[in-house]
This record gives structure tokens, C-alpha cells and sequence, in this order.
């Protein structure tokens, strides 16, 4: 149209319209790109000023904590504890510290820049403070100075807080200044661009037209980007919100067994306690550091997940064995609360997949353990069934319990959260067993949903890669099934009798008394060898059904010990016994020809099913006598072990004059691996201590844990002394 109308005029009026066109074009160019230029300012200013508020607010969040590790610290007699708060307060500083430098790195208007010199010197006064009160704590926390200058150490950190705040207060200004600056000059550009157009000829004006809806275009989105970032900036809010929902809820998840612990591990100091109930105790104590463990190990996937640092294995399993695991662990719950429990099978499904068995497992232990919970009557049922075509295999966890509303479905997933708040006060929970599954389905090639009523019931499905499936392996019907192990039985039950010889490979003497009284019933023949040489050459002469092998000993080490059996082809089973209970250890003995891997302190129980699985068993046993033989045996090797604790920490006490760490750490992992077992664990974890910082010729730890040993058994002595 352009086009036929200069073609209709004369060579002025093109000229004309020509120029002004040009300059139409040239103007509109122009403030197109000053806007431009706007928009990334004010983009870049508002990143720019919001991460400074961060690294604002992170700092006052450090005064905070430590003003409440300073008040812990006053407040408890555990010097433990003390010193323990005394690190975190250490290392809050360096929080402090770094989102400073991080600060300092920012650009900033001259007035931040003095207020922020003004804070960075008033905390440098702070922190001088902070050390002498600390220093004080540590020396006598009931000390009238130390809580006077704890006093005034809060009036500088409040000082300090209420300067840091000052500091949000004048960078939010400074953003609000600099938004309104750029508007007003956006709002100026804009009138000037339609005050031209209106002063040119019709094409001017078409022109400028057009240039107005591109401006009004940029407008929308520069709004729309507002909208954006103000969205951005309540999910933000919200999930700021839903991360302090869930740290309190898991506050109260970790006091809960925390508290626990603590007050039962007292409670085995009671010299009038019984051998059996300190058992009791220590079960208990057992139970709720498991429940704290994974409350802690959910945590760190999740860390793990979004850092994309998780690994899965792709291994071999049969999905029938996994159910049939499962069922046998969860049957007995649904009976105790009267709920029915079945499995049912859509046929044909695969005998083996290719996944992450221990994953699959944990998923489907936390659909199952779901359903107990939030089911009062009816019936649970769990349906396995495979997609051939697509090589995914489904689980179905069926319950009539109290279902979800379509709101709570839609964020049943997310981390940190559960259904709602009441959920949470009645059931308890930490929000985070659903969003583990389902991130951990998805990366195994799945996913991981929910179909729900309230009041009806719920159907979550997980479905997983199954890898390549051979159709000549599918089970096609029930008789096909894979029957279930014989020895399930025996995993709960441990009043059985076996046959068969076992070489016991520990040279710790204690220890050997230890397992020669909890096996006393078994009907199993014990031998003892003092040394890994001793050990490989009794293996070597005599055949055992079972070996128990200590991974420490002289001479030779246990994982040489089975390497060198497992090279001169010995088959029968090996049994790591190990005071050593990291990941790398199990690997490191498994990788070494071990078949099964027991950590110290002994358990009874898993040391009984690891006993069941390898030899055959005969019979029942009577336990009332037995039972009652054991328990006073028992006692006996207990006295004795506190009769002998003084001259062995005399022993170490002289070794460490003479800085023999190799043999010091030796009798050190002694007593780590025993002292639980005869009932005191506190006497364990200070001999785990002072193994590493042996480990690490680390003189200064060594002596502190020697004094806490020291001090410990002391006590001991003084308590059994009163005793009697």
C-alpha cells in the first residue's frame, strides 16, 4: 500500500515523505532501543540489589543462630554439648564471613558502602566479644561474668542485627528509587515518540503507529515480566513458608527420637538396672536411632537428588522375591492392627528385571508402610503387573484408608510436604518419603502417581524400567510363582538350633567370650583362632561350615585372610565381623571374597539370622534355662570387662607417652568393638573418636579423648565401687 501511494505522488512529496519516513524510522529505532537498554538496567539493578539482600539477610541469620547457640551453650552442663555449640557458633561466623566477602564483591551505592563499613566494624568488635564470652562458657558456664558478658555481647549483636536491617531497609529504598527513576524516564520517552508522530504527515503517522504497538508490545512484556518476577517472588514467600513448616515438623521428627536416646542411654547408667532391661533399653535406643537415621538419610537424597549427584545400580532381581520381602515384613503389622493384606498378580510379569532393587525395595516400603498408616479397617493390596510393550513393570498400592482430596493430591509430591498440617500433628511424618519415590521412580524410568477418595481410599502406582524382557522367562500363572525361602522363617524367631562347626577369627578375648554366649544355644561347635595366621591355617586344615572373621588382626588382616582362602579355593562361607561399618568397608570385604558383612557392637538377632542362613537347622530350642544361663554369663563377662576397663586405659595412657600409635590404635579398636556390647556406648564412640584422631596422629584429640575415657571409666569404677 506503501508502495502504490509514493508511486501516485511527485517527486517533492516523495522526497518529502521519503525524508520523514527515514526519520520516523530513525526516532523509532532509537527509543525502541533506549527502552531496551532500560529494561536490561532495571533487570540487571533488581539482580544485582536482591542478591545483596541475600547475602544481607544470611548474615543476620548467622547473628541469630549464634546468639541462640551462645544462650544453649550457657544453658546446658553437657560439656559436650558446650563443645559441640561452640564449633556451630565457629562456624556460623564463617557464614558470616563469606557472605560478606560475597557482598563486598557487589557494587553499591556510596551511602550502602559507609553503612555496610560501619557494620563490619562493629562486628569486628562483636567477635572479640563473641570469643571471651565463649572462652568463659567453656571454662564455667555458671560463671556471673560469663553471663554479664554474654549480656553484652547480645546488646552488640543486636546492634549489629538491627544495622544489618537498616541495610535491607536502604537497598529496597535504593531499588524503589531506581525502578521509579527508570519508569518516569520510560514514561518521558513514550510521550516524546507519540509527540512526534502527531506532528508528521499520515505516514509519519502509520509509521509511528506501528512503532507505538512494537512500544506497547515491550510495554506488555516488561509488565509481564513484573507479573512474572511477582509470582517468582511469592512461590519464593511460599516455599520459604513450606521450608519452615517442614523444619519445624522435622524438628520435632528428630527431638522426638533424639529425646529418646538420650533419656534411655541415662537410664543405662542405673547400677539397679538388669542385664535384660538394660537389653530392653539398648532395643530401644536401637529403634530410634534407625528411625533417626532415616529421617537424616531422607534428607541427604534429597540433597543428593537435586544435585543431581544420586546414583542407581542396574542390577538383577526377581519382583516376586522384592513382594514377597515385603510381604513378610509388613504381614504381621496389618494382623497386629486388624487390616487385611493381600498381593494379587496380573499374569504374564517378568521372573527377572534390571533396576535398582534396594530403590525399588525403599519406594515400595514407603507406599506399603503409607498404607498402614492412614489405614484403620478394610483391607491394603498390592497388585504387581507389566507393560510388556513399553518394558515398564507396575506396582499397585491399594488401600481403604482416609484417601485425598483433590487439592492434597496436587501437592502430596512436593518436598517438604504433606497432605496438610493435620496430617502431619496426627500421623506425624517429614513430608518427604512421597517426593523421594517419585523423583526416585523417574530416574529410573518410571514414574510414580496417586488415584483418590476422600474417605474411600487411595491407589498410588509406581511403575519402573524393567530392561530388556526375555518372553521366554515371563510367569504366565500362580503355580509358576517361585516358592518362598524356607529360612524367612527363621529372621524373627531366634530360639533355633543348628549343626555345623564355626571358626571364630578374633583376637580379641572378650569378643570370643561375647560370641561364644550369644551362640551358647545354637548347638553350633566354636573354634577360635587368636590371629589371621592361625586363622588361615586352621581354614586351610579343617573345613568350617562358617567362618566369622574379624577384619582386624595381628599377623594378618581378615580381608588377607579371606583373599588368601578364597585363592587356594575355599568355598564355604565367609562372614565379615567388623568394628569398620562404612560403605567402603562392606564393599572392601564383599570385593574380598566375604559373603556377608555383621558390624560390632554384636547383634544378637542379625548375628542368629546370618547363623540360620548358612547352616542347617534341627530343631527348637527349650529357652527358659538357657536363656537364664546366658543372661548370668553374661553379667559375669560384663563385671569383668568393667574390672579390666582402669588397666587398659593405663596401657593406652602409656603407649600414647611413647607415641605408638600403630599399637594404640589396636587396643583402641578393641574396646570400640566391645564396649557397646557390655552395655556401654558412650565407652564406643569415644574409642571410634580416638581410633581417627590416632588414625590422624592428630596428638591434641588424642589427648582429649584420652581424658574423656579416662574420666569415663573413672566413673565406672566409682559406680561399681558404691555397688558393692
Amino acid at each position: 500500500m506503501l508502495k502504490k501511494f509514493f508511486h501516485n505522488t511527485n517527486l517533492v512529496v516523495k522526497t518529502g515523505f521519503t525524508s520523514m519516513l527515514l526519520l520516523v524510522l530513525a526516532y523509532s529505532l532509537f527509543s525502541l532501543y533506549q527502552l531496551r537498554e532500560m529494561s536490561l538496567s532495571v533487570g540487571n539493578t533488581i539482580a544485582v540489589d536482591s542478591k545483596k539482600i541475600v547475602h544481607v539477610v544470611r548474615m543476620r541469620d548467622s547473628i541469630r543462630q549464634r546468639q541462640v547457640a551462645l544462650n544453649q551453650m550457657l544453658a546446658t552442663d553437657d560439656p559436650f554439648q558446650r563443645e559441640a555449640l561452640r564449633l556451630k557458633f565457629f562456624q556460623l561466623a564463617g557464614i558470616f564471613r563469606v557472605e560478606k566477602d560475597r557482598l563486598l564483591k557487589l557494587p553499591m551505592p556510596e551511602q550502602e558502602r559507609e553503612l555496610l563499613t560501619k557494620i563490619l566494624r562493629q562486628a569486628v568488635q562483636t567477635q572479640k566479644l563473641n570469643r571471651d564470652v565463649v572462652d568463659l562458657i567453656i571454662e564455667d558456664n555458671h560463671s556471673p561474668s560469663a553471663f554479664s558478658l554474654l549480656q553484652t555481647t547480645h546488646q552488640y549483636q543486636n546492634q549489629l542485627f538491627d544495622m544489618l536491617g537498616d541495610l535491607i531497609q536502604l537497598q529496597d529504598q535504593h531499588i524503589s528509587e531506581y525502578v521509579t527513576s527508570s519508569h518516569r524516564q520510560y514514561q518521558t520517552t513514550l510521550k516524546l515518540s507519540l509527540l512526534f508522530a502527531v506532528l508528521i504527515s499520515l505516514l509519519a503517522w502509520l509509521i509511528a503507529r506501528i512503532a507505538s504497538r512494537i512500544i506497547t508490545q515491550k510495554n506488555n512484556e516488561l509488565i509481564e515480566k513484573n507479573q512474572q518476577l511477582e509470582a517468582a517472588s511469592e512461590q519464593a514467600m511460599a516455599a520459604t513458608r513450606t521450608k519452615s513448616e517442614f523444619l519445624a515438623v522435622m524438628s520435632h521428627e528428630i527431638r522426638t527420637p533424639l529425646t529418646s536416646i538420650i533419656g534411655f542411654a541415662e537410664a543405662l547408667n542405673n547400677p539397679e538396672s538388669s542385664i535384660e532391661d538394660k537389653k530392653e533399653v539398648t532395643n530401644i535406643i536401637i529403634k530410634n536411632g534407625k528411625h533417626l537415621l532415616k529421617i537424616i538419610n531422607d534428607i541427604l537424597d534429597i540433597s543428593k537428588i537435586e544435585a543431581n549427584r544420586m546414583e542407581f545400580e542396574q542390577i538383577e532381581f526377581s519382583p516376586v522375591k522384592l513382594i514377597n520381602e515385603i510381604e513378610e515384613t509388613f504381614r504381621p503389622q496389618f494382623r497386629e492392627k486388624g487390616i487385611q493384606f493381600d498381593v494379587e498378580y496380573e499374569f504374564p510379569i517378568p521372573n527377572y528385571v534390571i533396576n535398582d532393587e534396594m530403590r525399588v525395595k525403599q519406594i515400595l516400603i514407603n507406599l506399603v508402610s503409607n498404607a498402614l498408616k492412614f489405614t484403620s479397617k478394610g483391607k491394603t493390596t498390592i497388585r504387581v503387573r507389566c507393560d510388556i510393550d513399553n518394558e515398564k513393570i507396575i506396582f499397585d498400592v491399594m488401600d481403604s484408608g482416609i484417601g485425598l482430596t483433590a487439592e492434597q493430591k496436587e501437592k502430596i509430591f512436593d518436598a517438604f510436604t504433606q497432605a496438610d498440617s493435620s496430617t502431619t500433628r496426627e500421623y506425624g511424618g517429614t513430608g518427604l518419603g512421597l517426593s523421594l519415590s517419585k523423583q526416585y521412580a523417574e530416574k529410573m524410568g518410571g514414574t510414580l502417581g496417586v488415584e483418590s477418595l476422600p474417605g474411600i481410599g487411595s491407589q498410588f502406582y509406581v511403575s519402573f524400567s524393567t530392561g530388556k524382557i526375555d518372553t521366554q522367562q515371563l510367569i504366565t500363572g500362580a503355580p509358576e510363582l517361585p516358592e518362598r525361602h524356607e529360612q524367612k522363617k527363621y529372621q524373627t524367631d531366634t530360639s533355633y538350633r543348628v549343626k555345623g562347626n564355626i571358626l571364630v577369627a578374633e583376637d580379641n578375648h572378650d569378643n570370643q567370650q561375647l560370641l561364644s554366649i550369644l551362640l551358647a544355644d545354637t548347638g553350633a561347635k566354636l573354634s577360635f583362632a587368636d590371629n589371621g595366621k592361625q586363622a588361615l591355617d586352621r581354614a586351610l586344615y579343617k573345613t568350617y561350615d562358617l567362618i566369622l572373621m574379624d577384619m582386624q588382626m595381628p599377623i594378618m588382616s581378615g580381608l588377607e585372610v579371606t583373599r588368601a582362602l578364597r585363592q587356594k579355593g575355599y568355598t564355604h562361607p565367609i562372614v565379615a565381623l567388623t568394628a569398620n561399618a562404612m560403605k567402603s568397608d562392606e564393599d572392601a570385604c564383599i570385593q574380598a571374597g566375604c559373603n556377608n558383612f555383621l558390624t560390632k557392637p554384636v547383634n544378637r538377632e542379625k548375628l542368629l539370622q546370618v547363623i540360620y542362613k548358612y547352616l542347617p537347622i534341627e530343631d527348637k530350642v527349650i529357652t527358659g534355662e538357657r536363656s537364664k544361663t546366658r543372661s548370668e554369663k553374661m553379667k559375669n563377662l560384663i563385671l569383668r570387662f568393667e574390672s579390666e576397663l582402669p588397666a587398659k586405659v593405663e596401657a593406652l595412657l602409656s603407649l600414647q607417652s611413647e607415641k605408638n600409635w600403630v599399637r594404640m590404635q589396636e587396643e583402641v579398636h578393641k574396646i570400640k568393638g566391645i564396649g557397646t556390647s557390655m552395655g556401654y556406648p558412650e565407652i564406643t564412640e569415644i574409642a571410634a573418636e580416638l581410633e581417627i584422631s590416632i588414625a590422624d596422629e592428630n596428638e591434641v584429640l588424642i589427648y582429649r579423648f584420652m581424658n574423656q575415657l579416662k574420666e569415663r571409666v573413672k566413673e565406672i569404677s566409682v559406680k561399681n565401687t558404691r555397688s558393692e
